[in-house]
Order: C-alpha cells, then structure tokens, then sequence
C-alpha cells in the first residue's frame, strides 16, 4: 500500500463532502503505517464509524433533497460497504486477524472504495446536488 495525496479529481464540487473524503485519505495513509510498523487501529475504526454513520447520511440526504435520479443505486453501494464494516468489527472482536493483516485488508478496501465509488460513483452528482 502507498502513501496517497487528495487530487482536484477526488472533488465532488461540495467542499463538506470532498472534506469528508479526505478523511479517508488520511486513514489509507494511517493504516498504511499500521500496515509496515504495527499500531493501533481503534482510532481507523471510530472514524470509519463516523464515515459509514454520518457521512452517508449527509451524502444521502443531500441526494434526495436534489431529487438525484439514481439515488437508489447509489444507496445500494453505501450499504454494501456497511455490510464490509460490520464484518471488519467482527473480526477485529473475535481477534481472528492480527492488526497489520487487518490494517492491510481495510487500507485496500478504501483504495478501492476512492477509486471506484468516489471517482465515479460520487462523480455522477457532481453539480447536481
């Protein structure tokens, strides 16, 4: 995993959201120290906590307020990476993984979240709510 910076084409064009979306910059970063020096991981979960509670809601109730047309769809997406987050807890409280196993699978999942759901997924609003 590499170290990752905000790009102008991370940007949603809504300065809350695209500041939320940092955040996870900065976790992919974090975790990708976990990942090669060991850590601790209870601050990535809370903030993921944070992202899959009060970001998603924000995402989606500005969606709806814009009358955004596949809002269902995307909708779709947020829930599916809640799913992930629930087994990541899981597995973090029944200790079946070590923290850098972990830090490494979480770090991918957010790579892969950026650079499919945030460049194209969350570009499909863009200017539209």
């Amino acid at each position: 995993m590499t170290e990752f910076e905000w790009k102008d084409s991370y940007s949603v064009g809504v300065d809350e959201l695209d500041d939320q979306h940092m955040v996870l910059i900065d976790m992919i970063n974090y975790l990708h120290k976990v990942e090669s020096e060991g850590g601790d991981l209870t601050e990535v979960m809370k903030s993921l906590s944070w992202y899959v509670r009060d970001h998603f809601a924000l995402e989606e109730t500005m969606m709806k307020n814009a009358g955004y047309p596949d809002m269902e769809e995307h909708i779709a997406g947020h829930r599916e990476f809640e799913k992930w987050f629930k087994s990541v807890q899981s597995d973090m409280e029944t200790g079946k993984s070590d923290t850098k196993i972990i830090a490494k699978s979480i770090g991918e999942h957010l790579i892969d979240w950026l650079k499919h759901h945030i460049t194209e997924d969350d570009m499909d609003y863009k200017g539209k709510i």
